[in-house]
């Protein structure tokens, strides 16, 4: 084919050029679409491959900018969840992300099934596109049972499905077509079969070169209709090829292990190429433009292998309308990675300390590690199964499960060649040309900064009505923390600051704008918070496994161990304490919520008891109650009563006094509607007293202490909403023995199948680490994984071997 006249534009903003439209408008929207939407990934490095029931799965999840890596991400809150064969949602955990990390533990209780488990794990944020971009990790959680084989395909059914290069069969046009073929139940199948014409005249052979992926080439006719011929399971079975098209456009790439640039070609069929234009791209990122100046309908251009980012790149062939005819991904440069040097690799004794160093082999400033050891032979790993490095630069990016993703990251030749068929067969999934061309994304979920929460204030008598004003949202019963908001037009609210651990009540109190003045507002509204709703969970990202031959002794290990546990009636998650002398107090509930609630004051000036007063389960808001202090009158009509106390330090008489519950401070209405039996005590200041509490105590302090120090109002009320959340999930720590002291329990074998977790390895400025562990009964071969990123955001992988001798 004659090469054509053509520019090549390499690191030049599209502004500087005289480009036709319509290569300006789609460049401007491809900017305009990933400023609006930038996007993140999530990698989750578990201890081991595979479980049994009861016992703990522990994680460390990483989260990164997909098109700045190494950059911080957006969202600063992670959802990690465990989910069932069933697909359902059985435990999950909110994780505050640190320095693009957190981590955490899921329990496989004993009663659960035996089956397919997955981890899944994704940002708010993330829900704005498809699901496919939520990180999944299925691992197998096994029982003490028989277990059928896996191996046999008797039965089953088999897919094969085409690709052409570029995306069309065109009559006329050689063309490469990629295939992929997978039994019924997902595994790739190894085959051979032929191509053939509608009489039957065979026209191609084909063979797979790695999991079930291989290519053939075609010249294909308008008058053919093409399928393939296969032999499965002794029986011959027919599949169709894509429909042969009169008219369009097709691209081929020719790119060769050790060659210096990658060789693009378009060829069209009664389709214009003329100032048509390719866009090369990655991550949000165009890295080449190329303009056809020539009214042929074929032209080919060399693009310098230096130009493509690492990993994977889409080039995109539009027509002088903008309209994008034809596509191909390329995977033109592996990325870097940094290696783990480990020292020493052999170890000696049993339940002896253990000090295992590591050394990066790049001069990073940081980086953020986790790391397991585990027994070689009981807990085996596909050695080109799915790390951090073949995920963030493969899978992630990839419609479908990959086999052996590990595999692709061998620089070789036949390697290199299988890669590239990859790349024909599975899908780019990381947005559609549509979204970015018709402008018509939407963004329904917001970048969490913290533990998020939106709502609507209504009318409190007309729910259908919206308001406009402000809501603030106090925590209760923990350090002083109020995060405060305002409405839209529509009454919609969003707050995203909280942080705080485990459960939490937490109040709200809006107050809607009267009018058109700014500052009158009226608590008569009603606050709708929407409640957390998690994404459907679809089927299982891999397919059934093959029978897994070493799961014999793995079970032996696993069964061995509950033995060992039911026997010295262990708990891995209780701590054992010495003798100790516990001596009865008499609790103080006064001084415990006053304690719990931070209060400024250490007397009041006057206090009430509620349980002290008789026939207060008869009284109505705490406002009966705190009538009943010494020097305080009550004014108005319920609900709109006032407090004035006698003895306040301010000169006007009509200055409401600070309203604390429970040590937040709320307003009148809020107190309007806490009922007397949930109070405990009242506490009044005056004068000098509530000095502490400043200028917004000037009308003195009226300080309500409900009975448990938690029960917040929960009826439905004007202007307030009680409730209490979940908060940051607080992971559990490993357990792992210390036997540098003698203890009892020492007297229990001991036997792990994790022998060492750490999510959190520290690395200092020359990129060393050490970890530090008492090692097991266990003698022999233990698998050490290392995983992470470094500061610059470079994936850091190492799978490893050392030995534990007598």
């Amino acid at each position: 084919m004659k090469k054509n006249l053509f520019y090549v534009l390499f690191f030049i903003l599209f502004q500087q050029l005289s480009l036709a439209q319509g290569v300006r408008e789609v460049v401007e929207k491809f900017q305009k679409f990933n400023s609006q939407f930038p996007q993140e990934k999530v990698y989750v490095h578990t201890d081991k491959p595979k479980y049994f029931t009861g016992e703990d799965v522990w994680f460390k999840a990483y989260l990164i900018n997909a098109q700045f890596i190494g950059s911080d991400p957006m969202s600063n809150v992670l959802r990690v969840e465990l989910i069932d064969p069933q697909n359902r949602i059985i435990d999950e955990r909110l994780l505050k992300v640190v320095n693009n990390g957190s981590y955490g533990d899921f329990k496989l209780a004993d009663s659960l099934a035996a089956g397919r488990y997955t981890i899944r794990a994704y940002t708010n944020w993330m829900r704005n596109f498809d699901s496919d971009f939520f990180y999944r990790y299925d691992f197998q959680v096994e029982a003490n049972q028989s277990e059928e084989s896996q191996s046999s395909r008797d039965g089953l059914d088999l897919s094969l499905k085409f690709f052409p290069e570029g995306g069309d069969l065109i009559e006329g046009i050689p063309s490469i077509v990629a295939f992929k073929a997978l039994d019924s139940k997902g595994r790739s199948v190894d085959l051979s079969g032929t191509i053939h014409k509608r009489d039957d005249q065979k026209v191609a052979e084909f063979s797979s070169v790695k999991s079930g992926i291989g290519v053939l080439l075609l010249t294909p006719q308008s008058d053919e209709n093409l399928y393939a011929k296969v032999l499965w399971n002794g029986v011959e079975k027919r599949f169709d090829l894509p429909a042969v098209k009169q008219e369009g456009i097709t691209m081929r790439v020719t790119n060769s292990f050790g060659a210096s640039n990658v060789t693009v070609a378009v060829s069209a069929k009664n389709a214009e190429l003329q100032n048509g234009f390719l866009i090369g791209h990655q991550a949000g990122k165009i890295f080449a433009m190329a303009v056809n100046t020539s009214d042929k309908n074929s032209f080919a251009l060399s693009i310098d292998r230096t130009a493509f980012p690492a990993g994977i790149c889409h080039l995109t062939f539009f027509d002088q309308t903008g309209t994008p005819r034809s596509e191909r991904l390329v995977f033109a440069n592996y990325p870097k990675f940094i290696d783990v040097a480990i020292q020493p690799e052999q170890l000696s004794g049993k339940r002896t300390f253990a000090t295992i160093d590591l050394k990066l082999d790049n001069d990073t400033l940081g980086a953020n590690l986790s790391a397991s050891i585990t027994p070689f032979d009981e807990v085996r790993y596909n050695e080109n199964s799915e790390n951090i490095r073949n995920y963030l630069f493969l899978g992630s990016d990839l419609k479908g499960f990959i086999e052996e993703p590990d595999f692709y990251f061998t620089k070789n030749k036949e390697v290199f060649k299988a890669l590239d068929y990859l790349m024909l067969t599975h899908g780019w999934r990381r947005f559609k040309w549509e979204e970015v061309l018709n402008n018509d994304k939407q963004v329904d979920f917001w970048v969490e900064d913290g533990i998020t929460f939106s709502g609507t204030i209504v009318d409190f008598y007309n729910r259908e009505k919206p308001r406009v004003g402000k809501i603030s949202m106090s925590v209760i019963n923990q350090d002083f923390m109020l995060v405060e908001g305002e409405t839209n037009e529509n009454g919609r609210f969003f707050m995203n600051q909280a942080d705080f651990l485990e459960p939490t009540d937490l109040l709200f109190q809006a107050k809607r704008r009267k009018g058109n003045k700014s500052d009158k507002y009226s608590s008569d509204v009603f606050i709708n918070l929407d409640e957390w709703s998690a994404p459907k969970v679809t089927g299982t990202k891999t397919p059934l496994i093959q029978k897994d031959t070493t799961r014999n002794s793995f079970s032996e290990l696993s069964e061995k161990i509950k033995k060992i546990n039911r026997a010295y009636n262990f708990d891995p998650d209780a701590m054992l304490l010495d003798d100790i002398v516990v001596m009865g107090q008499r609790r103080n509930t006064v001084t415990e919520t006053l304690t719990s609630a931070n209060v400024l004051y250490s007397e009041p000036s006057n206090r009430i008891m509620a349980d002290s007063i008789v026939g207060v389960e008869s009284f109505g808001s705490a406002f009966d109650l705190i009538a009943r202090v010494p020097g305080v009158r009550i004014g108005g009509v319920f609900p709109n009563q006032s407090v004035l106390i006698r003895g306040a330090t301010s000169i006007s008489s009509s200055v409401e006094p600070l309203y604390l519950l429970n040590g937040i401070p709320v307003d009148g209405a809020t107190v309007s509607t806490i009922p007397s039996q949930d109070v405990s005590f009242v506490d009044v200041l005056k004068g000098p007293d509530a000095v502490i509490y400043g200028a917004r105590a000037s009308g003195g302090v009226v300080a309500i202490y409900t009975k448990t120090g938690e029960d917040a109002p929960r009826k439905v009320t004007q202007g307030s909403l009680n409730i209490t959340h979940p908060g940051y999930s607080k992971a559990r720590e490993f357990y792992t023995p210390d036997y540098s002291t003698p203890k009892d329990e020492h007297a229990k074998p001991d036997i792990r199948s994790t022998l060492y977790w750490n999510p959190n390895i520290e690395v200092d400025s020359t990129g060393r680490a050490q970890l530090e562990f008492y090692t097991s009964d266990q003698l022999g071969d233990f698998n050490i994984v290392i995983q992470g990123l470094s500061e610059d955001g470079i994936p850091i992988y190492k799978k490893g071997k050392i030995r534990i001798d007598k």
